[in-house]
């Protein structure tokens, strides 16, 4: 079985045709790199792969449930990426749980004890666990 199977996947945004018809299968621990110009639709499609935005037409099947709305397991980083210069590396990384924190806890910064682990384990990951606490934007790259 494929993790990943789009079908005939289309999506207009009014006189714009984003995805015309595509279609692949992505086998279980397979790495794909998406390339493209500008235009090409590669945003939508990743949108469209993580429940962000609904395809005008077609399915997407992930380990074969149908993909029908965001999704609560897949993140996903913008080109545009924001990070809060005023904030802590730590708090910017804490910044990927608001999806799953209430918005008075957001305000507070209540997190979850699973939230502030996987924060503190992407900074290590990226080598920045030693400036945790360190302004955003303080940090140089």
């Amino acid at each position: 079985m494929s993790t990943i199977e789009v079908t005939n996947l289309s999506k207009s945004y009014g006189d714009v045709q984003a995805l015309d018809d595509v279609s692949f299968t992505i086998p279980d621990g397979e790495f794909v790199v998406l390339l493209g110009q500008s235009g090409a639709g590669k945003s939508t499609l990743l949108r469209c792969l993580n429940g962000i935005t609904q395809p005008t037409s077609g399915s997407i099947a992930i380990d074969g449930a149908n993909v029908t709305g965001p999704r609560d397991d897949v993140a996903m980083i913008f080109q545009q990426h924001y990070i809060l210069e005023q904030m802590s590396a730590y708090s910017n990384a804490l910044t990927g749980a608001l999806g799953r924190t209430s918005f008075a806890g957001s305000l507070l910064g209540r997190y979850g004890d699973g939230d502030k682990r996987e924060a503190l384990r992407a900074l290590e990951t990226v080598g920045l666990l030693d400036q945790a606490n360190q302004r955003a934007g303080n940090m140089s790259g």
